[in-house]
């Protein structure tokens, strides 16, 4: 197994779900025919049966998993363990979205990105994600939310977000919180999501998918700068 390939399957490993061109972005081949070389590799860990895929249109970018086998070989040739195999489902657009986060800032800036965890736990509340870096070489702290309009606005305001709410009433210093950022796809969710942050007075910012892949770090700054309104006491 070269350290491309193993850095692959870390990189699944803890994503979950990627598409080519965002494995491409990490740890693909250079030069003008270089992501067709990323496609062949990609094929060749695909019959090795470390990895599996699967492709929502045939207009679309396969969406690359670790299989089973796959974990099994990070833990024999490189004493990886305790790694998850995961199966197709409807959750693996919305994976992929998070894997579009983690790899914009993977490659904004040499060395900013120190954590990246999906599906971490805070007591009852499970964030898309959580992020540590460094911004101007200061540490800043983010929750992720990442929404694909398929809740309805009722539960996001009385179940999801509630949650947040909850988090934030908990006693904790405010230089330990982190902020929230939450990417949507239409405008009018970003709207119904910053309505619901501010009656809740969350430390949150909203942006539509295309605002976070034009500019990643300013998304990030004015997230940061949301913690300056206080949580509810």
């Amino acid at each position: 197994m070269s350290d491309r390939e193993h850095g692959i399957l870390l990189a699944l490993a803890r994503l979950r779900f990627m598409s080519t061109r965002q494995i491409h972005r990490l740890y693909g081949y250079a030069g003008n025919h270089g992501i067709s070389v990323t496609r062949r590799k990609l094929n060749d860990m695909e019959r090795f049966g470390w990895v599996k895929s699967w492709q929502p249109s045939k207009y679309e970018q396969k969406i690359y998993y670790i299989s089973k086998r796959g974990a099994l070989e990070m833990e024999y040739r490189h004493g990886v363990e305790g790694i998850k195999s995961f199966r197709k489902s409807e959750k693996s657009i919305h994976f992929t979205l998070i894997a579009e986060v983690f790899v914009q800032l993977q490659t904004a800036e040499a060395g900013i990105l120190r954590a990246f965890e999906v599906e971490p736990k805070f007591g009852g509340l499970i964030p898309d994600a959580y992020i540590e870096f460094a911004l101007d070489s200061r540490p800043v702290k983010l929750f992720l939310e990442v929404d694909r309009s398929t809740e309805s606005a009722g539960y996001l305001r009385d179940i999801k977000m509630e949650k947040y709410r909850h988090y934030y009433m908990t006693p904790e210093r405010p230089d330990a919180l982190p902020a929230l950022m939450i990417l949507v796809d239409t405008e009018y969710r970003k709207s119904l999501f910053r309505r619901i942050s501010e009656q809740y007075r969350l430390p949150a910012a909203s942006f539509t998918i295309d605002e976070w892949i034009i500019s990643p770090l300013s998304c990030v700054k004015q997230t940061a700068a949301s913690l300056r309104n206080a949580p509810p006491s």
